[in-house]
């Protein structure tokens, strides 16, 4: 009797179901699709799962091998199974693969590993009596309303989490799986929902260990009434009762997967979970994504009234005055004035970002990748894209002159001003390199790491220090991700607090719309250049990247669009290469103009090229 398997492995995408022969006296029925078995792989045994019956095989029978074992393990449901054929087919991976990444590995052997302790934190939930009404009646109206995906703004942290508290409660016949960026805010909820519901939550914390984590998967599939808490890599958990799917945080940029094959948002796996489930989906942030923003389908709440003093800061009349520090002079007046908690964000680690040759104009770059060396306070340059690290020039190579000059700014070059200007108050910085806080500091000057860190006080200043650089990027998306991730650290500080923006371009849409707290002023004209441009999501792209010799890539890739054209209709697609990255590296760019319904005519065509060519089908960036 002959089966497919599909082993959970990281397998090439042209690598399908495996066929193996499985024995009368295995089991006296037939396993069905989902069943776990354990079948030889090489060298070595490893778990897989049965797709499908393949009596009709054309295989040699001296080649076809036995499965080893099959598992007592609760099978896969047919849910589960096509939501990993939906991811397969989507971000052009094997099925094996897309397995791979969301079940777990199981335990050879039983350990009893301890759990993250949770009861030592103490997250604020309390938001006041008319915050909490407001909340209650908007969750009321997306659970009953015609919209199956629903928006939900929240202004502060603590209001994020009292709202899932809130349909934690409402949400009693059937189940709800709660999707969280990272693990810090996964840690941050279970503290909350555990000391509420402790007999319905179901944490699945990849940091527990194997042992802890496969007996939290396997619990899921038991209890249909169960909050399933986890990031996106338990969004195949065993639902069997699924009514919500929940997306916590939607802009954060760890809902994405870019580092590793399948490159996908939990997004867009959440959305077809829900769909596959019959189940609503709802999402939470401060403002929504632009692909969210602009879906007819999706039913997006106002914002709450804001009741925070936001302020814009034009630094070219501090430089004009002859103010040449981080902070303009009326944010010192105003720090000195007023002694709450504050924090001075700048998504920049060290404390110069360039040096340069005054005589030449040479720029003191890595060696290693090519990208701008960072001056730390150590003493020492380093590149922050390859983790080079080298000692500062003292006379220019290419010249040989001595008038060096480092410029930029930096968070170590703004925790030095603050303790300068500011002797009297506890100041702390937070960034990759400096995070842990031990006691409650005055002033804090943070990167985004500061998103990541509990225990911190609700600030009643956040000062932007340099704004500009947030959305000066060579990334179609940088100027949406500025506004997405400005308003995420807002959340950071109490409801009446003072926010001010110091920026050079006060007019640019960016900063015009945290002033007003109004995505729709960047969004609108936002989406007008993506559609003349066919940039997402106005259009569907998918980047390739070769990997081998640069020269038979080249030709390679010529031969693929000639292949790509004859396969697609070409007044639907439109392919750009090849095209010539950093490091030599060779890639194509493949557009699908909107309005056009050929998206599997392309997932097809991705699933037959070679493996050694890289897919990203939702690219952050179109940088090769």
């Amino acid at each position: 009797m002959l089966i497919d398997v599909l082993p959970i492995l990281r397998l090439p995408r042209s690598v399908g179901p495996l066929t193996y022969r499985i024995q009368d006296t295995h089991s006296g029925t037939a396993p069905k699709p989902g069943t776990w078995v354990s079948v030889p792989f090489r060298r070595r045994t490893v778990d897989a799962l049965v797709y499908r019956w393949n009596p009709a095989a054309m295989i040699p029978a001296s080649k076809i091998r036995d499965i080893a074992e099959v598992l007592s393990i609760p099978a896969l449901t047919a849910r589960q199974l096509r939501c990993a054929e939906f991811v397969a087919q989507t971000y052009a991976v094997s099925l094996s693969h897309a397995l791979y990444s969301f079940l777990p590995s199981r335990p050879k052997r039983t350990v009893k590993q301890a759990s993250a302790d949770l009861s030592q934190r103490t997250e604020r939930c309390t938001i006041g009596a008319s915050g909490q009404k407001a909340l209650d009646a908007m969750l009321d109206e997306s659970m009953h309303g015609q919209a199956t995906t629903v928006f939900l703004p929240t202004a502060t942290r603590s209001e994020s989490i009292a709202l899932w508290l809130l349909a934690a409660t409402r949400i009693a016949d059937g189940q709800m799986l709660l999707i969280v960026p990272t693990v810090f805010r996964l840690r941050e909820l279970a503290a909350a929902l555990t000391k509420r519901f402790s007999d319905r939550t179901v944490v699945l914390d990849p940091d527990d260990g194997v042992s802890a984590y496969w007996t939290a998967w396997q619990s899921a599939g038991t209890r249909p009434h169960a909050i399933l808490l986890t990031t996106k890599r338990g969004l195949m958990a065993p639902a069997s009762n699924l009514r919500y799917v929940c997306l916590d945080t939607e802009t954060d940029p760890s809902h994405r997967q870019s580092g590793q094959n399948p490159r996908y948002h939990a997004r867009a796996v959440a959305a077809f979970l829900a769909q596959l489930h019959g189940a609503r989906l709802l999402t939470t942030d401060a403002v929504p994504s632009l692909a969210l923003a602009q879906h007819h389908g999706v039913h997006i709440f106002p914002s709450p009234r804001e009741r925070r003093a936001r302020l814009v800061v034009n630094l070219s009349h501090e430089r004009a005055s002859g103010n040449f520090s981080p902070l303009a002079d009326r944010m010192v007046a105003h720090l000195r004035a007023h002694h709450g908690p504050a924090l001075l964000f700048l998504n920049r680690k060290g404390s110069a970002r360039i040096l340069r040759c005054l005589d030449c104009s040479w720029s003191f770059v890595c060696p290693t990748c090519g990208a701008s060396l960072v001056l730390h306070a150590s003493g020492h340059y380093a590149c922050h894209r390859c983790r080079t690290q080298t000692t500062a020039q003292l006379v220019c190579p290419a010249c040989h002159g001595t008038s060096l000059k480092s410029s930029g700014i930096g968070c170590e070059q703004v925790e030095h001003f603050c303790k300068t200007a500011f002797p009297d108050r506890a100041t702390t910085r937070i960034d990759a390199e400096s995070f842990d806080v031990k006691e409650r500091p005055d002033l804090v000057v943070a990167t985004e790491k500061i998103l990541t860190v509990s225990n911190l006080p609700e600030f009643s200043t956040i000062i932007f220090v340099a704004l500009d650089q947030l959305f000066h990027q060579p990334d179609y998306r940088a100027q949406e991700h500025a506004l997405q991730l400005s308003e995420r650290v807002i959340q950071l500080s109490l409801p009446t607090a003072t926010v001010a923006f110091q920026t050079y371009n006060p007019d640019h849409d960016v900063v015009r719309a945290l002033e007003r707290h109004a995505y729709e002023t960047l969004y609108t004209p936002e989406l007008a250049i993506r559609r003349q441009l066919l940039l997402p999501p106005a259009a569907h792209i998918v980047l390739l990247r070769g990997k081998g010799k640069p020269d038979a890539l080249r030709e390679e890739a010529a031969a693929l669009t000639k292949k790509f054209h004859s396969a697609c209709l070409s007044k639907d697609f439109r392919i750009e290469g090849p095209l010539l990255g950093k490091n030599q590296s060779i890639g194509m760019i493949v557009r699908l103009l909107p309005g056009h319904g050929q998206l599997a005519t392309l997932q097809r065509f991705l699933q037959t090229l070679p493996d050694h060519w890289l897919l990203d089908p939702d690219p952050e960036s179109l940088l090769l």
